[in-house]
Order: structure tokens, then C-alpha cells, then sequence
């Protein structure tokens, strides 16, 4: 079978040098070419000025970071299992069972954090471009963590802002597992003195 044609995006000098020393993200600018035909969580080869390849990366168009270099050959699935095998000596230790499995672009999987907490696996959300790999990545780790709950954070917005899309994981007919999906609201502020213990 044939390999799927992975689409160009092109990049000017400067950003063609920054991926070349690791720099991991690109920022779209006047020399960014091809972003239009592209959605969010495309596999796509970021080329320089001159055609060459220089890096695989997932497109975020729109985005303030457009584009999020992964390895050659990138599988979410395989790069998930990676990390959790690199937290060896984290899931031998028998003094903490909380800790985070998934670092982000370190562990080749931009725009996610996975922490364990006990028997729970709490995955955040950072950029719409892992949202079409998700299921894959989550579902190697919970093979690894037999029985496991999973809670995803969709947070594309600044983390400290309120208004985090939250919900089970994975989605069945009826719903994530039982659950539903919410949505953090913030809490009103109250004004003026707290009233006396007792007051209406």
C-alpha cells in the first residue's frame, strides 16, 4: 500500500534555522506558504525557501504556533508508549504514584500532558493539533495502566483562564464512561465583607 502524500509547508530562512538547531515550533509569517489548505493535526513537511525538507511537523492553522515538530515517521500511538516506558523508574517507585508520564513535544507529542494520579491518568489538552491524534495516544497509555481512569482537559487558551472543556475518556454511545461533559465556569466573586456566622 502506498504511503499517504504528506503535504508541503513552506518556511522562510529564519525558521528553517531555528528547527534545524530544535527550536520545536514554528510561528507563522509573511514567508509561511500553504497554511490554507491545511486543518489542524495535518502530518505535513515543513520545507525551506528553496524546496528542502527540513522537518515533520503537525499543523495548527490558525494558531499562534502554526506548526509542532514530531520525529520522522511520527505514530502517536508508538511515542505515547515511549514515554511511558522512559517513567520506568517512576512506576517502580514505591513511595509516589503521582507523576507526569507525557511531556509534551520532549515525549513527540505536542500540545499534551498526561500526569498519573494513582489509578487516574489526567491528560491536558494545549493545541488543537494532537485533538485528531488523542484517541490513539491515550489508548496506548491506558493499555499500560490496566483498568485506569482517564480524564482529558481540552485548555487551548492560556492555562490560567477559566472555561476548561473536560470529560472522560474514552466516548461511548452513551457518553464519556458514564459521564458528562462540563465545562468550568468561574466562580462568581463575592463583594464587599464575608456576613456573620449565621446572617442571611
Amino acid at each position: 500500500m502506498a504511503r499517504p502524500v504528506v503535504p508541503d509547508l513552506g518556511i522562510g530562512r529564519e525558521s528553517a534555522g531555528f528547527v534545524s538547531r530544535g527550536h520545536p515550533w514554528i510561528r507563522p509569517d509573511r514567508f509561511t506558504k500553504g497554511l490554507d489548505r491545511l486543518r489542524p493535526g495535518d502530518l505535513v513537511r515543513l520545507v525551506d525557501e528553496h524546496g528542502r525538507g527540513v522537518a515533520t511537523a503537525l499543523a495548527d492553522p490558525g494558531a499562534a504556533v502554526c506548526a509542532r515538530v514530531v520525529p520522522d515517521g511520527w505514530d502517536p500511538a508508538t511515542a505515547a508508549r515511549r514515554a511511558w516506558q522512559r517513567r520506568a523508574a517512576l512506576h517502580a517507585e514505591v513511595l509516589t504514584d503521582c507523576y507526569r508520564v507525557v511531556h509534551g513535544e520532549a515525549d513527540a507529542l505536542p500540545g499534551l500532558r498526561v500526569e498519573r494520579l494513582g489509578n487516574c491518568l489526567n491528560a491536558i489538552v494545549t493545541a488543537a493539533c494532537i485533538l485528531p491524534h488523542l484517541d490513539a495516544a491515550l489508548a496506548a497509555l491506558a493499555a499500560e495502566l490496566p483498568d485506569c481512569q482517564v480524564i482529558v482537559h481540552e485548555h487551548l487558551a492560556d492555562l490560567r483562564r477559566s472555561g476548561v472543556s473536560t470529560r472522560a475518556w474514552p466516548l461511548g454511545p452513551r457518553g464519556p464512561r458514564g459521564a458528562r461533559s462540563a465545562t468550568r465556569a468561574p466562580r462568581p466573586r463575592r463583594r464587599g465583607p464575608a456576613p456573620p456566622p449565621g446572617a442571611r
